[in-house]
């Protein structure tokens, strides 16, 4: 039985090895792993793929659509990766993008 809180809910907190590129800012970083962006993010990686499955099957390929869904995959992955040290969606990342 579960607790009755989100799973995005529980891995709120950075873990101890959020590791920050050494091309970007600080700044420019806690503000991508924020919690805020972290759940726009979570919530809204599902809808995206559904969104690009139905552009490509009625109106074929659509730059922005796909990108739009990378993008949020990105911040998805970035997020949980810095809250949880799990890398289990790098492949969905790659994927998204290529």
């Amino acid at each position: 039985l579960g607790s009755g809180v989100d799973f995005f809910q529980l891995s709120e907190k950075l873990s101890n090895t959020a590791l920050i590129p050494s091309w970007m800012p600080r700044r420019t970083f806690l503000l991508l792993v924020s919690k805020e962006v972290y759940r726009v993010a979570a919530y809204s990686t599902i809808p995206w793929f559904f969104l690009a499955a139905w552009v490509e099957a009625n109106s074929g390929y659509n730059l922005w659509v796909r990108g739009g869904c990378s993008i949020a995959v990105t911040l998805f992955q970035l997020g949980d990766s810095c809250r949880t040290t799990s890398h289990r969606d790098y492949l969905m990342i790659y994927i998204s993008w290529a």
